[in-house]
């Protein structure tokens, strides 16, 4: 929502996330453990928490569809950003 996280993986920050983008969706979505811990770098740090519990209870299937179509777009970058990489 708003402020900073570094990304840590094996005590070294890999990446810095701003608002408005993701994290642990992989996770969210396998159910597997966390490959990386988060540490907030502003004091203003605020995020949200979205659980399966909640998108669940989403009554209106526009909305429902709207979060998924979200999610998919913004998985689908990374991984273009990633085989970019290679």
């Amino acid at each position: 929502l708003d402020g900073s996280l570094d990304v840590v993986k094996g005590g070294r920050a890999i990446t810095t996330l701003k608002a408005a983008e993701i994290f642990g969706e992989l996770s969210f979505l396998l159910k597997v453990p966390r490959t990386a811990s988060l540490l907030a770098s502003a004091d203003n740090t605020r995020i949200a928490f979205i659980s399966m519990h909640s998108i669940d209870a989403i009554k209106d299937p526009a909305e429902t569809s709207l979060f998924w179509r979200n999610l998919s777009t913004r998985l689908a970058d990374r991984l273009r950003n990633s085989t970019e990489l290679l």
